[in-house]
């Protein structure tokens, strides 16, 4: 018949009861004998006080002093000593003649006294040539030490009273219970440790900690609950890792900055488009920082603030300094629920204001610049009409305004169609392969008459063939853009230089005046549709406005990049960079 646990338990429950009534002495007697040393260096160091507050007051003088401390060591089977000011004894219970002992200043127990106010200590005594323990304390109001000691024989012979026991017997009726207790424990013992073992490992982070159930049935429970408890542990703990990893997936990828605030305005999170917003460095932490260590404006605290103390969800924009200059949407809202705290959406809307008031700039300026022309041609008509006709010195000029005007219109109309076309249907910008040396070329012919006329200095430089892929007319238009506004806005005896060449994989166009130049407050807006620098200049010369953005469309649909740099009075160059084939893209020539 097997024994329940329960009764095990019991039966060694009570015999180690018995077993420790037996064994009561032997274990407790280190702990008397410390006890009992510690009760001598009590009564040492407190003799050594009393001894050293009764020497004030003119003690230290007293003709007496070393008869009296005889007298006092002897009453107290203590040896009493006073060492001076300058180290030198002047009175000892245990020596004859004071005078004939070494000075005292570099004794050990003097010197810790004299740092500390007080010492024990055990040494082999140079005076009397025995082990001595010693408990020094300096005498309040000067620099004298007044030491106590006794003889260590003594202390080992008091330490072993107190602790003297039967220790054999005790020794063995420990041997004994604890063999008992192993025999009848061990089992049980072996699956407690493997189950801490694989709480501790649990609790580390290993979620594949199990034990073995085996033994008895309490034990067998407890291992089969941990094990069920691990399992749903790990189920759980793999389920929010997988969330985890999908939310900052998600919010990694936002475009909005997303941020939450606990109760104390610090930062509990927040994605790769907050950390980018906010501007903070890579690798600087900001999970666990006040808000305001990366926050300077003081309504995007208030908001914040405002929703940590539960108020409604409230959006502001706010303007943040650059580079670059940024409009921000921000959005706050409370958390509630047990961690009280907020969330906050950042937005830059930059973007999105200037495409809106480049659509209303957009419509704005396609309607005056349709209407400078359109009424200039209905004015001349109108005068026809009227009888202009048959004034044969009038007449030819309004119908030159008439033409020229409608000029104006063609060619805004043209840019239009080609800005429209680069900007709303790239799916049909052509790829074939192009000669863009060729281009140029022909490019800088065109205008060449007109550079001769305004007295300019036209260079080209673009030996061929440079083949590209990309659209012929969108190419031409590019290139006819830059070179005639080069022409167009270089005073007579100036100069224009076209040059084409390939660098590192790219084929580079750089369109360079001694012209009238641009003001660096400009150059962020020149690409942007209608956008006129002078506008009465531009206007005279017969631009559109359009120009500059059908170059940087066409630049943008090519995958190049365009770069300025211009100062007033200085001159410009515009550099433009088309990426070249790669092998196998173009077809062999002649093909």
């Amino acid at each position: 018949m097997r024994v329940p646990w329960s009764i095990r338990a019991g039966l060694v429950g009570g015999l180690l009861v018995a077993l420790g009534l037996v064994v009561y002495w032997a274990v407790r007697a280190p702990e008397h004998r410390d006890a009992a040393h510690r009760q001598i260096d009590k009564d040492l160091a407190r003799a050594a006080h009393a001894l050293a507050w009764a020497l004030p007051g003119g003690g230290l003088g007293a003709a007496d002093l070393d008869a009296r401390m005889k007298e006092a060591g002897r009453r107290a089977g203590l040896r009493f000593t006073v060492i001076g000011e300058d180290g030198a004894v002047l009175a000892d219970s245990a020596v004859a003649d004071v005078r004939a002992m070494e000075n005292h200043a570099r004794r050990p127990e003097v010197v810790e006294a004299l740092e500390r106010g007080e010492s024990l200590s055990s040494r082999t005594s140079g005076s009397v040539n025995r082990g001595l323990r010693y408990a020094a304390v300096r005498v309040p109001g000067s620099r004298a030490v007044a030491r106590a000691a006794l003889d260590l024989e003594a202390v080992e012979a008091f330490a072993d009273e107190e602790s003297r026991f039967p220790w054999v017997a005790g020794l063995l009726a420990v041997v004994a219970a604890a063999a008992l207790a192993g025999l009848l424990l061990a089992p049980t013992a072996a699956g407690v440790r493997a189950v801490a073992r694989a709480l501790a490992s649990l609790q580390g982070g290993d979620l594949a900690a199990r034990v073995p159930v085996r033994g008895p049935d309490f034990l067998r429970g407890l291992s089969s609950a941990f094990n069920a408890t691990a399992d749903r542990l790990q189920a759980d703990v793999d389920r929010v890792r997988t969330e985890g990893a999908r939310l900052q997936a998600v919010l990694d990828d936002m475009t909005e900055g997303v941020l939450s605030i606990d109760r104390e305005e610090r930062v509990g999170f927040v994605n790769r488009s907050g950390r980018a917003l906010l501007r903070v460095p890579d690798g600087e932490a900001v999970e666990g920082r006040p808000l305001h260590h990366f926050v300077r404006d003081p309504r995007l605290l208030a908001l914040v603030r405002d929703a940590l103390r539960g108020q409604d969800p409230a959006e502001e924009d706010l303007v943040q300094d650059g580079p670059p200059r940024r409009l921000l949407r921000v959005h706050a809202a409370p958390v509630e629920g047990g961690a009280r705290g907020a969330i906050l959406l950042l937005g830059d809307v930059s973007t999105l204001r200037r495409l809106e008031r480049m659509r209303t700039d957009f419509v704005a300026n396609v309607s005056h610049e349709l209407r400078t022309p359109l009424a200039a041609i209905a004015g001349a008509a109108e005068t026809l009409a009227e009888g202009g006709l048959a004034d044969a010195e009038a007449a030819p000029r309004f119908v030159g305004t008439i033409a020229r005007h409608a000029d104006r219109l063609r060619a805004l109309v043209d840019d239009l169609l080609t800005l429209s076309r680069l900007e709303s249907a790239p799916e049909t910008i052509e790829r074939v392969p192009v000669d863009f040396a060729l281009v140029v070329r022909q490019s800088c012919e065109a205008v060449a008459g007109r550079a001769r006329d305004g007295q300019l200095a036209l260079e080209v430089h673009a030996d061929g063939p440079v083949r590209v892929l990309g659209d012929p007319e969108a190419l031409r238009r590019l290139v006819d853009n830059l070179v005639v506004n080069a022409v167009t806005y270089t005073p007579a005896g100036g100069w224009v230089r076209v040059g084409l060449a390939v660098d590192a994989g790219r084929a580079v166009l750089t369109v360079a005046d001694s012209g009238i130049g641009i003001a660096p407050e400009h150059l962020e807006r020149i690409f942007e549709r209608f956008y006129r620098v002078d506008k009465a200049r531009s206007r005279a010369k017969g631009g559109t406005g359009l120009g500059l953005a059908i170059v940087k469309h066409s630049v943008n649909l090519h995958g190049g990049a365009i770069d300025v740099v211009s100062r007033p009075g200085a001159g410009s160059t515009f550099t433009v960079s088309v990426p070249l084939p790669r092998e196998g893209e173009l077809p062999p020539v002649g093909a």
